[in-house]
């Protein structure tokens, strides 16, 4: 049998290509930013983790302030809850479109069969934009939309299967229209190349997680995390490495010369603190010591019990009776004395109750602090009693029935201080950060006000009882009890 011959040619062809390209490579350093929002449970969810330190910030915030957002556990660390009306703003004056770039991040939709944007640079005084985002169709549209409006990029298939899912999304622009990649979870995806009628350079921010343009009308329903954006095309090996591992996926011909040590930077945050270790065995037992000085002498110790009760004696004799003494005069009368400070008023109340209805939800009810005090603010606390009343609307089976959720609770009037029992929670009153107390279902006893679906923050003495969505359709109780 003959052996099979192999073209030798080529692969010889291919490796003194591939030889040139890391014998002369040009150092480049190719990462825009890293928005991890790891540092988000630490006031550092807007910052950039790169080398380039493009931090963000949060819409209703200012910039250069990185604090802000809500986190929680994601794919990675922690990862960014996108609020509709709080979307990340990256300044990205410096970021070309029309030249070479890549962006990678994970995601994950709580809705599907709705158009909500992942990432978007956009002229606010024309159509031009670039966006990632999911049409109402759940396809992944890549959108290079012109001044005049004329659109192309790149369509996936639908992901009707990615409710509640994490999904990696890589795209890589090579600069044209025949260089444009869309990868999801580290394969290539089924696209349609919608080509390129023009590209402008468009001076706007990064808004990562709702569209500007489209006035903050199409936020992504539920997570983001992990967002890298790079000033290059990337490989196909690397968006598959950046899906599995997610770090030292950048060849080494793409990076550019070590530089000098710079300055040690500040000290990080304090971790949590460690679990406890093992106790460790007991040493020998060292050797036996000189007998020491007699001490002094203690105290006087306590006195004894006392002892048992002797036997009565007998009776004496009755002595003899004495003359009566004369009756004496009658003393005067003495001075009136001043009168004392009026007391304070006792309280007749006990309890009160609070109630916000359905129609109000989305704002809260002020709940003056005196009641807090007058109720909470002594030796024992008080009671928190907190009901969902018809939870299924106005005229479902349970529109007349109230699940409830108690809890002990303690405020201290003078330090703003407050603790309750149920979860363990505490927190300070008028510190500008808005802290839940109990939170039963749709129902929130807090300090902090809200109004038409916004947090104002805790700016005041007051407490609010608030009624939200959260997939209930309710009245809200209080029922506060000394």
């Amino acid at each position: 049998m003959k052996s099979k011959q192999f073209k030798k040619a080529p692969l010889l062809l291919a490796m003194a290509i591939a030889g040139n390209a890391l014998a002369n490579p040009t150092p480049t350093s190719s990462e825009y930013g890293y928005w991890s929002f790891d540092g988000g449970k630490h006031q550092l969810g807007a910052a950039d983790f790169s080398a380039a330190q493009h931090h963000g910030y949060f819409y209703q915030r200012q910039a250069g302030d990185v604090s802000g957002g809500q986190f929680v556990n994601g794919k990675k660390g922690t990862a960014l809850v996108v609020e509709p009306e709080n979307p990340l703003v990256v300044p990205a004056a410096d970021l070309d479109i029309t030249q070479p770039f890549s962006v990678a991040l994970w995601f994950k939709i709580d809705q599907l069969n709705i158009e909500q944007t992942l990432i978007e640079k956009a002229d606010t005084n024309s159509q031009a934009q670039f966006a990632i985002y999911l049409d109402d169709k759940n396809q992944v549209n890549v959108a290079f939309v012109g001044a005049t409006g004329e659109k192309g990029g790149l369509v996936s298939l639908p992901l009707n299967n990615s409710k509640g899912q994490w999904q990696h999304l890589v795209f890589s622009f090579g600069g044209d229209a025949k260089n444009m990649y869309l990868s999801l979870n580290g394969q290539a995806a089924n696209t349609v190349n919608l080509g390129l009628n023009s590209i402008v350079n468009i001076n706007g921010p990064l808004i990562i997680g709702n569209s500007e343009l489209n006035q903050l009308q199409t936020p992504l329903n539920g997570q983001l995390d992990e967002v890298r954006l790079f000033t290059r095309a990337i490989s196909s090996i690397e968006a598959k490495c950046i899906a599995e591992n997610g770090f030292n996926c950048v060849p080494v011909f793409y990076q550019g010369p070590k530089g000098e040590k710079g300055d040690q930077g500040s000290p990080g945050l304090k971790g949590d603190k460690g679990n406890k270790g093992e106790i460790g065995e007991r040493g020998l037992p060292g050797e036996k010591g000189n007998k020491g000085d007699t001490g002094p002498i203690g105290p006087r110790g306590p006195q004894g019990f006392k002892g048992e009760k002797g036997e009565q004696g007998e009776q004496g004799p009755q002595g003899e009776t004495g003359p009566k003494g004369d009756k004496g005069d009658k003393g005067d009368q003495g001075p009136k004395g001043e009168k004392g400070d009026k007391g304070e008023a006792g309280s007749s109340v006990d309890r009160k109750h609070y109630f916000v209805s359905r129609e109000q939800r989305g704002t809260s009810l002020a709940i003056p602090e005196q009641d807090i005090i007058d109720l909470c603010a002594d030796e024992d606390g008080c009671k928190l009693r907190i009901g969902l009343e018809g939870w299924d609307g106005e005229n479902g089976p349970n529109s007349h029935r109230i699940a409830s959720r108690e809890s002990l609770f303690y405020y201290h009037a003078e330090t703003k201080k407050w603790r309750a029992s149920a979860g363990d929670v505490q927190g300070e009153n008028n510190n500008n950060v808005t802290q839940h107390i109990m939170s039963p279902w749709a129902c929130y006893f807090t300090d902090g006000q809200h109004i038409n679906w916004k947090d104002v923050s805790d700016k005041d003495n007051n407490f609010w009882l608030l009624s939200w969505s959260d997939g209930y359709d309710a009245h809200c109780r209080l029922t506060i009890i000394d």
